[in-house]
Parts: C-alpha cells; sequence; structure tokens
C-alpha cells in the first residue's frame, strides 16, 4: 500500500530531496520483494528518472541502471517459469 502511495505522488521539487532515499530504497525492494512490488518499484524507478535524470546521475553511474535490467530480466524470467509450470507449454500465451 505504501508503494502505491509512493507512485502516486507528484513528482515535483517538493519530492527533489527525496529522490536518492526513494531510488535506494526501491532498488533494493525491487531486489528483495515479490513480483507485484516489484512492479510497483520498476514504475517509481522509471518516473524518479524521467523527472530527475540529473539528479540520480550519480546513482546512474554507480550501476543502478544495470542492476534494474538484471534484477527486471531475471523476475520476467522466473515469470514465464511459473506460468509454463502452472499451464503448461502448449496452453499458456507466450510471457515473453
Amino acid at each position: 500500500m505504501l508503494l502505491e502511495v509512493l507512485n502516486r505522488l507528484p513528482n515535483n521539487e517538493t519530492l527533489r530531496p527525496h529522490v536518492q532515499r526513494m531510488l535506494s530504497l526501491c532498488m533494493k525492494l525491487l531486489e528483495t520483494d515479490n513480483e507485484e512490488n516489484a512492479v510497483i518499484c520498476l514504475r517509481i524507478i522509471f518516473d524518479l528518472h524521467k523527472n530527475f535524470r540529473p539528479t540520480l546521475e550519480r546513482e546512474v553511474r554507480s550501476g543502478g541502471d544495470a542492476r534494474v535490467v538484471a534484477v527486471a530480466g531475471s523476475r520476467a524470467i522466473a515469470l514465464a517459469a511459473v506460468a509454463e509450470a502452472t499451464c503448461g507449454a502448449n496452453t499458456c500465451p507466450a510471457v515473453l
């Protein structure tokens, strides 16, 4: 529920001082939390990057974007495996 609230916050100057902490929190949750929360974290990360790119430049240089892509990719592969195991190889629509 709290992630949904963070996702709906307006991306204005009031949020700017908290951007680094929000990004760090979302990156940590992206790696450790469940699928539903990971999707919300990805939305928050993308919004932060879209609206505060210069502020986040330091985090990007330290490999933040590579971590997002790696974690999101591994979650997508895991989701595809769960869908295949649940539905069977021939009955599920393509996940990837």
